[in-house]
């Protein structure tokens, strides 16, 4: 005769109702992108007290991610000459570089511990910026008057730091560009600073974009990101100038992007591919293969910038041309399209409008064949 089973609850004193399901699903379970997050975020969650301990060297950037990357830091050497004349354009391009660095990173970093049937479980992807703005803090006067050793020189620093990451799709960061050791009291002199929006791409000719891993916030710092998108989409798209409106036009070209980041996988990399079972052979690699990444639009950002600052020389010249003032670029915003490296854009420019206290207001566009590339509007200032 058959009894009836009693419920596993009963049957088992109440200790189904005290198990708890295990902190690692196994490699051959299909997630979905929901449960692949929340997995991600208790990770992150309980690797970042052991990641930010004592004792670790200052170039390591620890936050709220776990010990993975979350900012970047790097310096370049200028000459005196390039200083004053170009510091938004050296600015910008070293922005640029940076970013696209850390981006790239940043794409690629869940790689190492995706599950079976996560988005992440794929061929590495570039990171891609599509929208930079930057806006002046300081004149720039102590980055002209710094000698360094061997003669004139100046140290550029660029610290950009990942923010927050939007509808899957889009990464967003902030930046500054400084003088180093410039300040009275040792510190770095910021220049410039701003933000900037990255989006996965994949890798080959056609860049076509991939979703991107997410960061973990808190509730404050989540709503304050989406209202920060949420602005941003509804900005109006910067106006293109055409080759026949065009006052002045030039050529820019794209460069490979420089990765200093996606092949040094952090401790808490290794840590979680452990904990998947995903060590060894079988662990996936951070590697880019180089000639397949998104190009570099720093070069061609700063050309235009260029560009930019002598129409607006020009405009700002008295009326009989014998005096012409010093023009600085006050702010500026720029709209891209992923390039290959490479590119080679036709820039376009023109003044828009503007004078007075606002300053002149330029147009720059790079056109590669008839798809506009760059678009860029920047705010100059006479002194």
């Amino acid at each position: 005769r058959l009894r009836p089973v009693p419920p596993v609850g009963r049957r088992l004193g109440g200790a189904a109702a005290r198990c708890e399901p295990p902190a690692w699903p196994s490699k051959n379970d299909v997630l979905s992108e929901v449960s692949l997050r929340q997995v991600h975020e208790k990770v992150e969650r309980s690797t970042s007290t052991s990641a930010s301990s004592p004792g670790a060297g200052a170039a390591t950037s620890i936050s709220a991610a776990g010990s993975r990357h979350t900012v970047v830091s790097r310096t370049r050497n200028v000459q005196h000459e390039d200083s004053g004349s170009d510091l938004a354009a050296l600015c910008a391009e070293a922005a640029t570089e940076a970013i696209g660095d850390l981006g790239t990173y940043w794409v690629n970093s869940v790689r190492p511990f995706a599950l079976k049937g996560s988005p992440y479980l794929r061929p590495p992807v570039a990171g891609s910026i599509t929208r930079l703005a930057m806006e002046r803090r300081e004149d720039g006067g102590g980055v002209t008057g710094h000698e360094g050793e061997g003669g004139a020189a100046t140290t550029l620093r660029t610290r950009a730091r990942l923010l927050a990451e939007h509808d899957r799709s889009v990464c967003e960061f902030e930046f500054r560009c400084g003088v180093a050791g410039a300040a009275a009291d040792g510190q770095d002199t910021v220049v410039f600073e701003g933000t900037a929006w990255c989006i996965a791409t994949k890798l080959g000719p056609k860049l076509e974009p991939a979703v991107v891993p997410p960061v973990p916030l808190g509730e404050e710092e989540r709503e304050e990101s989406t209202l920060r998108y949420k602005a941003l989409k509804q900005r109006p798209k910067i106006a293109v100038v055409k080759e026949a409106c065009a006052e002045a036009s030039g050529d820019a070209t794209a460069r490979l992007l420089s990765l200093t980041l996606s092949d040094t996988p952090s401790l808490g990399d290794e840590q979680l591919a452990s904990a998947l079972s995903r060590s060894g052979t079988g662990r996936q690699k951070f590697t880019i293969p180089v000639q397949d990444v998104c190009g570099d639009a720093g070069p061609v950002v700063a050309e235009a910038l260029r560009m930019a600052r002598g129409l607006a020389t020009a405009a700002a010249r008295t009326s009989d041309g014998s005096v012409a003032v010093d023009v600085q670029v006050a702010s500026f915003e720029v709209e891209l399209l992923p390039m290959v490296p490479h590119a080679s854009v036709k820039l376009f420019g023109r003044v828009s409008g503007g004078e007075g206290d606002e300053g002149l207001v330029v147009l720059v566009t790079g056109w590669l064949g008839d798809k506009p590339m760059l678009r860029l509007r920047a705010r100059m200032l006479a002194r």
